[in-house]
């Protein structure tokens, strides 16, 4: 996100509400006072690919609907990841370093 869009919904009573753009939404959160990024579903997907992992937009919306995938919040009708969220999801995901394709 440009720095300039950052200073001035810092620099305005904004900040304490949900602000969406293009780029996601940011937040100030109470608990830890730094912005955070909220990712949409395309950008979630675009993210977990430079990750290495191959998640369609679509897959999210399965996850979405049946269950198993990262968590989210919605804002109004649209969902939003963290990248802490999607990063937590891929790791609890992953299995144990192996070092054998025989062992267990």
């Amino acid at each position: 996100m440009e720095k300039w869009l950052i200073k001035y919904f810092m620099s305005h009573s904004f900040i304490e509400k949900h602000v969406c753009f293009y780029y996601g939404c940011v937040i100030n959160s109470p608990y830890e006072g730094k912005i955070i990024m909220y990712f949409t579903k395309v950008q979630a997907s675009e993210y977990l690919k430079k990750l290495g992992i191959s998640i369609s937009e679509n897959t999210l919306s399965k996850y979405i609907t049946v269950g198993g995938g990262p968590e989210y919040f919605k804002f109004n009708r649209k969902v939003l990841y963290t990248q802490e969220t999607l990063d937590k999801w891929v790791s609890s995901k992953l299995s144990k370093m192996k070092t054998s394709s025989s062992s267990c």
